[in-house]
């Protein structure tokens, strides 16, 4: 696949690079030259290049107990890191956060470090602003799933005649 401008995809809502079930550090086996930046058993912040653009990802957040993560993905220009010397993880993470201030990103959504879901989400320029965008996302993703399992249980209920398509409102 020839991806010639993730930013152009990701403004028209597309991100055909980024596949189900790959791990949300290499998105696609048309990932090239990933760079960990920042790493705690796997990359959790780093680029990637798709074609001739560079692209930024970070975990947004993480949780170790139920192995959900939630990443994020912006393009970005390819000197970005150029001269950037980070003391800490911290220090890292806040120039990471405002590479991705007031820009259009890519959000997956990944169980055991595979992606499971994504979508698109502008993140505001407030300083918390990838985490305010990582939450309405997961929000966004949580709603849907939630609809889903209720349509099938009514689907489930009509099937065993235990309740009426009228009733369930789905007429």
């Amino acid at each position: 696949m020839a991806v010639t401008n993730v930013r152009s995809l990701i403004r028209a809502g597309e991100a055909p690079w980024l596949r189900v079930g790959e791990p949300p550090w290499q998105p696609t086996s048309n990932t090239g030259s990933v760079h960990a930046l920042l790493s705690y058993g796997h990359p959790s912040i780093g680029t990637f290049r798709i074609g001739d653009d560079l692209v930024l990802f970070a975990v947004a957040y993480e949780d170790d107990e139920d192995e959900l993560s939630v990443w994020a993905y912006v393009p970005v220009p390819a000197d970005v890191f150029q001269g950037q010397q980070f003391d800490t993880a911290a220090s890292l993470r806040q120039y990471v956060n405002e590479c991705f201030a007031g820009h259009t990103a890519v959000f997956a959504a990944a169980n055991d470090l595979a992606i499971e879901r994504w979508g698109i989400r502008d993140v505001n320029r407030r300083p918390d602003g990838l985490t305010d965008a990582a939450t309405e996302f997961m929000w966004s993703v949580m709603k849907a799933e939630s609809f889903h399992r209720l349509q099938a249980a009514i689907r489930l209920a009509e099937a065993e005649n235990l309740v009426e398509p009228e009733r369930a409102g789905l007429s």
